[in-house]
């Protein structure tokens, strides 16, 4: 559980689990009130809404709240994405083994099986490209949970 309060004026949260409300992130509460921060001539609104946001004056307690939300947030896209992938592969699988039978069919039996199986097939290739991309993109976010969490250490040592 993340308990926070921040100074926006009537605004505040408490004893949320933040990846479960809808369309939440500190981001967005940042992006909404850097105007007034701005309008009080603050030379560093950003970083004063994030230490707000955070419930830390501390710059490295405010960017280990931020790189632990993040990574909460890209934890549960991963679980998303992989299972699409999942999803995805079993589809693959089961129009490769459609495509194997269209194959084996007795193409003067079945006249338009020839051209099924060329449509089946440009779907089969997008599909696996599709697979392919989630793939990288996976690869891509494991990469940035690894760097989130070395960048926390990093802000360890601050206290």
């Amino acid at each position: 559980m993340v308990t926070f309060g921040m100074n926006l004026d009537t605004l505040i949260i408490t004893n949320l689990y933040l990846p479960f409300i809808p369309n939440f992130s500190p981001k967005l509460i940042i992006c909404a009130s850097i105007t007034s921060s701005m309008a009080n001539n603050n030379e560093t609104p950003h970083l004063t809404e994030l230490k707000n946001v955070s419930g830390c004056q501390e710059l490295h307690k405010a960017f280990k709240f931020l790189y632990g939300h993040e990574h909460v947030e890209d934890e549960a896209f991963i679980r998303f994405l992989a299972q699409k992938r999942d999803e995805l592969q079993s589809t693959i699988e089961q129009k490769t083994a459609r495509l194997a039978e269209l194959w084996d069919l007795n193409h003067d039996d079945e006249e338009s099986a020839g051209d099924v199986y060329d449509c089946e097939h440009k779907v089969l290739v997008r599909l696996r490209g599709r697979l392919e991309v989630i793939r990288a993109l996976l690869f891509e976010l494991r990469q940035g949970l690894t760097e989130k969490e070395e960048n926390i250490s990093i802000l360890d040592v601050y206290g």
